[in-house]
């Protein structure tokens, strides 16, 4: 085959062709693959954000409802307590 490429010039450009794009396709290649990277990269970095805020919005949650329960169960105590001084007088 490289004897028929050398005598014919159609061939010759044909594969000089076929060389350039596989080069292409190679820097092509490359640049998705870091495009690909990067793209990742700030995924991982929304979602890590998003995952922060929904933590703090969260325990900002529970500590409000904790609160709440906790003052509940304070005016329970109290009124517990009322009640039993106003049993006794």
């Amino acid at each position: 085959m490289k004897v028929e490429a050398n005598r014919n010039p159609e061939l010759q450009k044909s594969l000089k062709e076929l060389k350039e794009k596989a080069e292409e396709l190679k820097v092509a290649k490359i640049e998705l693959k870091n495009r690909t990277k990067q793209t990742t990269e700030q995924l991982y970095k929304h979602v890590d954000s998003a995952w922060t805020e929904a933590e703090a919005t969260a325990k900002k949650l529970v500590g409000q409802v904790l609160w709440t329960v906790l003052e509940n169960m304070k005016c329970l105590w109290y009124s517990s307590i009322s009640m039993k001084y106003a049993n006794e007088l």
